[in-house]
């Protein structure tokens, strides 16, 4: 039996040979070093400490995120600028990865959430960026916007703004290896008025005109529209 400055028990050893130590444990006092159940931490913890300062990665027990189960939570390091971490948590029926700021816990880039009755796939942060992907039983569902990059064939699906009144050109930013087939809907003030027709669609844009052309004084409308377009 071991005791501290203060008197307290801090190791014991039973007649089985179990070991019991009260206090942190470390592997090392500087370096790449393994603490167990460091000072100062709100619960029992383990830390692994890089070679090098003091940003630790650290999993440790919380019985508070579910009241009577013990969910295992495990934290990396801060990044350079302190502004993000992953975070992942084990828990009965959550299970979910997702970068966070360290020092607010909001949400600060992509994610995933695993439950019994769905999964889900996304990205979010402090500024309200949305983007997922919810996968249940009954159906899939998906959020806020899709982008394009570099020359790979699929749907393309993309939401633009124009102004004007009869005539409206949509470029596609980059050039199609074929001219592709467009589907599209766009949405504005008087849609018992104005009536759209696709036109002259070629590897690099589209244009489409409104019922609004053949008056001598169209009236100018800002149409939402939204394209589905098949890229190859």
């Amino acid at each position: 039996m071991e005791l501290n400055a203060g008197g307290t028990q801090t190791v014991l050893v039973s007649s089985t040979g179990t070991v019991s130590i009260v206090g942190q444990l470390a592997t090392g006092v500087t370096g790449n070093r393994l603490v167990i159940n460091p000072a100062g931490a709100t619960q029992p913890e383990i830390r692994f400490l890089p070679g090098t300062g003091t940003n630790p990665a650290r999993m440790y027990v919380d019985g508070s995120m579910y009241a009577g189960e013990a969910t295992i939570v495990t934290v990396s390091g801060a990044d350079g600028t302190n502004t993000a971490q992953c975070q992942v948590v084990h828990a009965a029926t959550d299970y979910r990865v997702h970068i966070i700021n360290p020092t607010t816990g909001l949400a600060g880039g992509g994610y995933l959430f695993a439950k019994p009755a769905e999964l889900e796939v996304g990205y979010n942060d402090s500024s309200a960026n949305l983007n997922r992907f919810k996968f249940s039983a009954a159906s899939t569902q998906f959020a806020e916007k899709w982008s394009f990059s570099g020359g790979e064939a699929g749907l393309l699906m993309r939401s633009v703004s124009l102004s004007g009144g009869s005539s409206y050109t949509v470029n596609w930013t980059f050039t199609m290896v074929t001219v592709p087939r467009v589907v599209f809907t766009a949405d504005n003030p008087l849609p018992d008025r104005l009536a759209f027709h696709m036109r002259n669609p070629t590897t690099a844009s589209f244009s489409f005109r409104s019922s609004e052309s053949s008056l001598s004084t169209p009236t100018q409308f800002t149409v939402q529209l939204n394209m589905w377009a098949w890229r190859m």
